[in-house]
């Protein structure tokens, strides 16, 4: 992959902070960055199997779940 030369400013003891954990994790600043940089970009979903989503819309959406588990459990208890 090309790549291009970019130049931020940053106080010193930030750029003499990375420099060090750079080199104590044995990589260079301009990976950390580059990794950074990928951790902000959006993740994709991943796919669901076939067999889960055909649960999908079974439950109403308003439906009160947390009561029907509650009334469960103490239906089964009693």
């Amino acid at each position: 992959m090309p790549t291009t030369r970019f130049t931020i400013n940053l106080p010193e003891t930030e750029v003499d902070f990375l420099k060090k954990y750079a080199k104590k994790n044995r990589t260079t600043v301009a990976e950390l960055v580059n990794r950074w940089i990928k951790g902000l970009k959006p993740k994709p979903k991943p796919a669901i199997h076939p067999e889960i989503e055909r649960f999908t819309g079974i439950i109403p959406p308003d439906a009160d779940v947390d009561k029907a588990i509650s009334d469960y459990v103490m239906g089964k208890h009693r």
